[in-house]
């Protein structure tokens, strides 16, 4: 009966001075996720024979998470606006050189390819079905 006692106690205490504060999760009146886009980037590398490299086996500590950080960070850097494929080929060509020097010195072995291309994938939903594009953003020799 005291467990229930404080529990309850605890509890009234705390929706009271959520509410005195105001918004404050989970007391909003904004859902968390109010605006989840309908796309998603994906990236890839691939050798000179079109084989994907893998994050985990060929790079130290990038990983598919933080591709698409690093993406995203350098286009704030450069203050320039992504997603939904607005991007023009000019500020790919900016984000993917960025890219490609850092994933590039993140390599286990780094001479072990000649050429190495950058890949982004964009998963969309369209007339209620997921579609896919790809768009080489940037190669380089090694």
């Amino acid at each position: 009966m005291k467990k229930f006692i404080l529990s309850s106690f605890l509890f009234s205490f705390s929706v009271f001075f959520s509410l005195l504060l105001g918004e404050f999760h989970p007391f909003s009146k904004f859902s968390m996720h109010d605006s989840i886009p309908n796309w998603s980037y994906v990236f890839e590398i691939k050798n000179e024979k079109n084989e994907i490299l893998f994050f985990k086996r060929d790079f130290r500590t990038y990983n598919a998470c933080n591709a698409s950080s690093l993406y995203n960070s350098i286009a704030k850097k450069y203050n320039l606006s992504t997603g939904e494929e607005k991007e023009s080929k000019e500020i790919l060509e900016i984000i993917g050189k960025e890219m490609m020097q850092k994933m590039k010195s993140d390599l286990k072995k780094p001479t072990s390819f000649s050429i190495l291309k950058l890949y982004r994938k964009n998963y969309f939903i369209s007339n209620d079905s997921l579609k896919e594009s790809q768009i080489l953003i940037y190669e380089t020799n090694n």
